[in-house]
């Protein structure tokens, strides 16, 4: 969301392990979306499920939640490791920057007048024009991500030299370490502080050279394509990255039990290094092949995460009436339903001349 993809004719020259995690990063965020449709995630909805529904809840949302981490680890191991001249930054800015901007504002004005059909709403001229000037959030949920990641594009060939210029991963180790103590691990135990009749905080250290937690996403995925984590063992990477995911929903638990609304944000540090870590194994698979399946997933990884929120809202609220036994089963259904849904939708704009794949970002 967005990182590199290569087109069909270069498909030869894709890295196999990275369209798995763009295939798995694009299933976890649809099945986050599907989970926050048919869960209620309310103080008073949580509070009157069973213990079991709330594991599965609270496990289903985290797993969804990994999707925006791969996506981010993988933009920052394809673009962060390349040198940058004038040219390539004009390139970049009219491809990539440009490219992105114009699929938003496509797709903004899409999902205003998709809102104005569903809520039986007449258009909003000026709230459009909020919408695409990025003065007012659009009322869709996934379209947070989009302000963050054009904002992370812009300044980014800059970010790319200098690490290139220094041309040593390890030289982050100690101002990344330091900024992802204070964004990442100060807002666990802000939630900790809260769960236990204490007031919140926030660090007031400044993180904008850093990009803030997003930010550090992106310098984590570089020191990855550096080889900063070859030392960890693939034992290792598995109990830390699960046991961070156990503490994860445990916490997200406690939270909701002591009355604190905390379902978890990527600014929490353990769901980054449960993300981190299954990125890492993910970088140490050696399949040779794809399947058909997985290629598709990846390349159209991007398109599916504009496409499939719309689809989500039709789709939810038919299978919730659907009588099935239980939430998961109905997470479950729903996620594979939109997928496919969302595919065929993918597949067909990109079929259009000349601006279906503008539409769609693809590469």
């Amino acid at each position: 969301m967005p990182s590199s993809s290569s087109s069909v004719a270069n498909k030869p020259k894709r890295i196999v392990w990275l369209d798995y995690a763009r295939a798995l990063a694009i299933l976890t965020v649809i099945i986050c979306h599907s989970t926050e449709a048919l869960y209620s995630f309310t103080l008073e909805g949580v509070a009157r499920t069973s213990t079991v529904s709330q594991i599965c809840e609270f496990t289903l949302f985290t797993i969804g939640r990994l999707g925006v981490p791969l996506f981010l680890f993988m933009t920052g191991y394809l673009m962060l490791d390349r040198q940058y001249d004038k040219n390539a930054c004009i390139r970049f800015w009219k491809t990539k920057w440009c490219g992105l901007l114009l699929a938003t504002e496509i797709w903004i004005v899409i999902y205003d007048l998709f809102l104005s059909i569903v809520n039986h709403t007449p258009l909003d001229p000026l709230m459009l024009l909020r919408n695409m000037l990025f003065l007012e959030k659009v009322a869709m949920g996934h379209m947070w991500y989009m302000p963050i990641i054009i904002g992370l594009y812009l300044f980014l060939p800059f970010i790319a030299n200098g690490l290139k210029q220094l041309d040593d991963a390890r030289l982050l180790k100690f101002p990344l370490g330091i900024m992802c103590l204070i964004v990442f691990l100060v807002p666990v135990i802000s939630i900790l502080f809260q769960c236990f009749g204490n007031n919140g905080f926030v660090s007031l250290i400044a993180d904008g050279f850093s990009g803030g937690a997003y930010g550090c996403y992106l310098l984590i995925g570089y020191c990855v394509k550096k080889k900063l984590f070859e030392k960890s063992t693939t034992k290792a990477l598995v109990v830390f990255g699960a046991t961070s995911f156990v503490v994860t929903v445990a916490l997200q638990m406690l939270a909701y039990e002591k009355m604190v609304l905390a379902p978890v944000w990527y600014n929490n540090g353990l769901l980054m290094v449960a993300g981190l870590c299954l990125f890492v194994l993910l970088s140490r698979l050696t399949v040779a092949k794809e399947p058909r399946a997985i290629w598709a997933l990846s390349y159209y990884s991007f398109a599916l995460y504009l496409v499939h929120f719309p689809v989500k809202m039709i789709l939810s609220p038919l299978v919730a009436i659907w009588g099935l036994p239980n939430h998961l089963i109905a997470v479950l259904a729903l996620s594979s339903i939109v997928l496919v849904v969302s595919l065929a939708i993918c597949y067909l704009i990109g079929k259009i001349p000349v601006i279906g794949k503008r539409m769609l970002y693809l590469k």
